[in-house]
């Protein structure tokens, strides 16, 4: 289905790049490879940088939770 009626059909579009074909050298590759690992690096610190702090102050929320209860039970004995 072409998702804009008024284009006219210009038939699949691999017909239109089989031409456009050029050699990839091994380096090339390389190249693509460490930028796409970069960038998903890059990424993970991001989220990780966002969402560990929130769990760290959760966990000592928890934990000072503890001590509060551990601290009331022991004056009531």
């Amino acid at each position: 289905m072409n998702p804009n009626p008024t284009d006219e059909d210009l038939g699949p579009p691999v017909e239109v790049l089989a031409d456009a074909e050029m050699p990839v050298y091994g380096e090339f590759i390389g190249r693509v490879r460490r930028s796409i690992h970069r960038r998903t690096t890059v990424s993970q610190f991001a989220s990780y940088s966002w969402h560990v702090p929130k769990a760290i102050l959760l966990e000592m929320a928890s934990m000072f939770g503890h001590i509060l209860k551990a601290s009331a039970g022991k004056k009531e004995s």
